[in-house]
This record gives structure tokens, sequence and C-alpha cells, in this order.
């Protein structure tokens, strides 16, 4: 086996044949009205896709995704995994939106949820401005929630509370607003089918993530998955003493998102005390507040030691 030319043509295939379903005349009508309408909203076009959703796309998609896997040894659907039970493949990505298909199995979840939603360890903020399509839900009840407007200043963030249950119906459509709303599964019926439609760009830089019985914020996380896996790089290079790396390290501290750009410092000063120091100086006239005034902080420190 030439291993180089395998791997090669494994990192090679989503680019070649991912969007095997963009042949689909709907589709890409909708790619076309996107790029070439002004909106302002995600949400502007959200009948549009509703049609498509409901429309036979489905039927068209796998059967392209099933040439796909009989034409390419390596062929593999790019999977979203949204927990034990919960499983999602995301059918396509564009410059407009991300289309990704959850099932559950009602077996292996019924008695999972019969036991209500403090038996979820978070209830999380949705990232991007998102669309629920239910293609398969009937019976099943969706419980939403959402993020105060106003401060707790006692806990110096935003609450979140119960702002409706819905009682899906196949054709059922939801919208979620990126950084105000979370939702539960408290019931379902039966198996069920649905497709998640989200928007690929979003102002929102970390999920709240709140403890479903007080329903107090308890831990933000990254909302943008590249960069988690910039920071997870980050930290690796630096515990691999990778000095070739220190490079791409600077760069990072010019991302956009701080605390990439923060963690990025740190690993630096790791691996090179000297090019560290350097960065985190840099970052003394950082433009969110937070990262100035610690590397204000460390800087004094760090003269303190020396």
């Amino acid at each position: 086996m030439n291993t180089d030319n395998t791997l090669g043509n494994i990192s090679a295939l989503p680019q070649s044949i991912y969007q095997t379903s963009e042949q689909h005349p709907m589709l890409f009508k909708l790619i076309k009205k996107l790029a070439t309408t002004p909106y302002s909203s995600f949400f502007d076009f959200s009948d549009d896709f509703e049609k498509l959703l409901s429309a036979d796309f489905f039927s068209f998609a796998i059967p392209k995704e099933i040439s796909a896997f009989q034409q390419k040894e390596y062929y593999q659907l790019p999977l979203h995994d949204s927990g034990v039970n919960v499983k999602g493949w995301s059918m396509i990505n564009t410059h407009y939106f991300r289309l990704t298909t959850f099932s559950f199995a009602k077996n292996s979840t019924q008695s999972h949820l019969e036991r209500g939603p403090q038996n979820h360890s978070v209830l999380k903020t949705v990232s991007n401005d998102t669309l629920l399509y239910f293609a398969k839900s009937e019976g099943s009840v969706l419980d939403i929630y959402e993020i105060s407007d106003e401060l707790d200043t006692e806990r110096a963030c935003q609450s979140i509370s119960l702002k409706s249950s819905v009682a899906l119906n196949d054709g059922a459509m939801v919208k979620l607003e990126a950084g105000r709303h979370a939702v539960h599964f408290r019931v379902i019926k039966d198996d069920m089918l649905y497709h998640e439609l989200s928007c690929p760009e979003s102002d929102v830089k970390v999920i709240g993530e709140y403890d479903p019985t007080s329903l107090q914020l308890v831990n933000v996380s990254v909302a943008n998955l590249s960069s988690s896996r910039a920071e997870m790089f980050a930290e690796t290079v630096a515990n691999m003493k990778h000095k070739s790396s220190i490079s791409v390290l600077e760069k990072l501290a010019a991302h956009a998102d701080y605390f990439v750009r923060w963690n990025a410092a740190l690993n630096l000063y790791t691996l090179d005390c000297n090019a560290g120091f350097q960065l985190i100086h840099k970052l003394t006239e950082d433009p969110n507040p937070n990262v100035k005034a610690t590397a204000q902080r460390c800087c004094e420190m760090l003269f303190e030691q020396h």
C-alpha cells in the first residue's frame, strides 16, 4: 500500500466529493438567491429554508451519498456528534448555512429523558442563529429556554428561564437565536428525525452553560469549534516543545477571538520564554479589556521576578 497516496486521498475527499447533493435544483437556486440578495438576518430566508427542508431534498441527497461511498474507498460522512444517543450528519456546508440531520432512537433515549432536564449536565445556549425543522416528531415536546435581557447583578451574569414548551408535529419549525436560546427535549413520543439549519457566522464568542435545576450559569465554553481547536493546537505544540511552531503561535495572537489570543501567548511563553514575554507585552494593548488587564498584570509579575 502506498501510504502517502492513501493519506493524500483521504485528506482531499471533503473538498472533492463532500458536496454531492449541491446538484439539487432547489438547493442550487437557494444558494444563488443568498449570494445575490441583500439581507440583514439569517432568518430573512426562513420560508426558503422551510421549502427546501420540506421538499424532496433528502430523498435526493441520500442516494448521492450512497454513490459517493460506492465510488470512493475512503469516503466518510461528516459526523456531528451531539451526545451518546443522538448523532448528526452534516449534509451541507456552504458560505450561507450549515445543514445537519439529527436522529433520536426512542428506545435508547426515553428512559433517560423521563428523568427530566436535571438528568442533563447542562443547558447550553446555541452559538449560531438556527432553524430546527422536525420531519418526524409527532407527540414529542421541546422545552425552549431564553436568556434574560437583564443582568443578575448578584451573580454578575444573565439568568435563563423556560420560555415555552412546544408540542411538536411533523413539519414543525422552531427558531433559535444565537446566544439567547437553549433547548431540551422533554418528551420523545417515538423515533424522531429533525434537521438543523444554522448560520455559519455569529458574533457569539462563548456559550453559556446553565444548571438545569437551578437555571443558574455554571460555566462558559467556546462557541466556535475552530477556535477551540486552535487552542488545543497551541497547548499541544507547547507540551511537545515544538519550537518550529513559534511563528504559528505568534500568528494566533492576532486571532479574532480574544481567548485564542491569550491562550497562544501563554503557550508561547511555555515554549519560549523570551518570545512569549514579547507577545504578552504586546497584548497589554489588546482591544479586549480582560486580555489587556491580564497581560499588564502578567508583565508586572514577570518584571518583579526578574
